[in-house]
């Protein structure tokens, strides 16, 4: 996209490559550095699920957070926060943007058989 930047963060473990990954797309020169590995866990960072750029004053975390069965969702949850946590320590603010896989109801759930 003209005037864009784009930062990704790609699946390159082998059992998650082609299913997630997440983009930001920042006008050019908004962003001073961007971060594919922001939570400091190499099993959660190959999976493609977080990417974090710094826009100066802020960070944004645009994430894909696991659905509710994968085994690492809380894991996941916790490193998300630990990493949002070292940003504001760093006297950052903090946006967090994304697919977070989160319910409240069992109407937020996806229906397998619904047609739109």
């Amino acid at each position: 996209i003209d005037g864009y930047e784009s930062f990704w963060s790609c699946a390159t473990d082998p059992k998650s490559r082609g299913f997630n990954g997440v983009v930001t797309y920042a006008k050019a020169g908004m962003v001073q550095s961007a971060d594919s590995s922001p939570l400091k866990d190499a099993e959660l960072d190959s999976q493609g699920r977080c990417i974090m750029t710094d826009h100066g004053g802020f960070v944004l975390f645009n994430v894909y957070v696991p659905n509710g069965i994968h085994p690492n969702k809380m894991k996941f949850l916790h490193a998300l926060q630990n990493a949002m946590r070292e940003q504001r320590t760093n006297g950052k603010h903090v946006v967090l943007v994304g697919d977070m896989n989160l319910k409240i109801d069992k109407k937020d759930i996806y229906w397998k058989h619904r047609v739109v």
